[in-house]
């Protein structure tokens, strides 16, 4: 599993759950780029992911899918989902619908 962003500008991220592959965009020389970067879900990542998301938000229905997805943005340093999902907001990241 991994967790999806698109990136418009080099500062500019956003996260696509569930397709879980982190993908950036950019424009390159008028032209549009895109990268992606995978990144594996470890039993450190799973583990960080239920403490900080799902206990620490206990009175949140937050699923592990969400926790992992919100973990890695927090690592990854993203602060905006595409997503209909209230818990990103909850979490404190920004949706753009």
């Amino acid at each position: 599993m991994i967790a999806a962003t698109e990136r418009q500008d080099a500062g500019d991220q956003c996260v696509l759950p569930p397709a879980f592959c982190l993908i950036h965009v950019r424009k390159c020389c008028g032209a549009v780029c895109v990268a992606h970067t995978v990144v594996p879900v470890d039993s450190e990542l799973v583990d960080a992911a239920i403490t900080r998301w799902i206990r620490g938000y206990a009175g949140q229905p937050f699923s592990l899918c969400d926790a992992i997805s919100l973990e890695v943005m927090r690592r990854e340093r993203i602060a905006k989902a595409l997503t209909f999902d209230n818990h990103f907001t909850i979490a404190g990241f920004t949706t753009l619908r």
